[in-house]
């Protein structure tokens, strides 16, 4: 009998030995596996950082981006309104300058007009227009603009218009140029009013003219 019970506490210290080893096993298993998970969750959170910190880096880039973008498109606004007001300086000066050149021309119509009346070359209210005559020529060459006066001239339609035409002899009532009345046909023989182009040949405006007819004699008549 007390070999029997010796054999029985011999199986009973084996079995519960194996059962430690079992146990044993699968806690190491069990800490093994802790371990693993506990590596992953430690990528995990470095993962994360790793995303936090590009994200963030990504704000930053996005917000002075955005900065950059709309200090751009403000200094694109002030450059633009700059242009505007150029332009709008530029116009009232062109605006200004047109004006000035307008009344020049006018000026020197009138004194055209007063020259073109006759009287002695000589006396001082002649020679007094012909020296504001002079001056108002030289306020229009700073314009590039002179005025187009073709007296004795044969008519050109691109730079005068003819008001109407004479005789040889009404020609010789009209005409103050300083040579002999021309005969010509065709010929200018009075400017009522100046025309004036710009240094390029444009025409502003053409001048008003007085021209010699051409006459037909009836030859059976005669």
């Amino acid at each position: 009998m007390i070999w029997n019970y010796f054999r029985r506490r011999h199986e009973e210290a084996e079995r519960q030995a194996k059962q430690l080893e079992e146990q044993s096993r699968v806690l190491e298993e069990i800490k093994q596996g802790m371990a693993g998970v506990h590596g992953q969750i430690q990528a995990l959170a470095q993962q994360q950082k790793e995303l936090e910190k590009t994200a963030s880096k990504a704000a930053r880039l996005q917000y002075k981006w955005a900065q950059q973008q709309d200090s751009h498109w403000q200094n694109v606004q002030q450059r633009l309104q700059k242009l505007e007001q150029v332009a709008e300086d530029q116009s009232l000066v062109e605006n200004r300058l047109e004006a000035a050149l307008t009344g020049y021309m006018s000026l020197f119509d009138d004194i055209h007009t007063a020259l073109s009346r006759g009287g002695d070359s000589n006396g001082p209210w002649q020679q007094l227009l012909q020296q504001w005559a002079g001056t108002i020529r030289s306020q229009l060459q700073a314009f590039h603009v002179a005025p187009i006066i073709p007296l004795g001239e044969t008519f050109n339609p691109e730079r005068a218009e003819a008001a109407d035409t004479v005789t040889v002899q009404e020609a010789a009532a009209v005409w103050n140029g300083s040579h002999a009345v021309p005969r010509a046909p065709h010929t200018v023989v009075q400017v009522l009013r100046p025309g004036y182009a710009q240094s390029d040949g444009t025409v502003r405006r053409k001048a008003l003219v007085l021209t010699i007819k051409e006459e037909h004699h009836d030859r059976e008549a005669q």
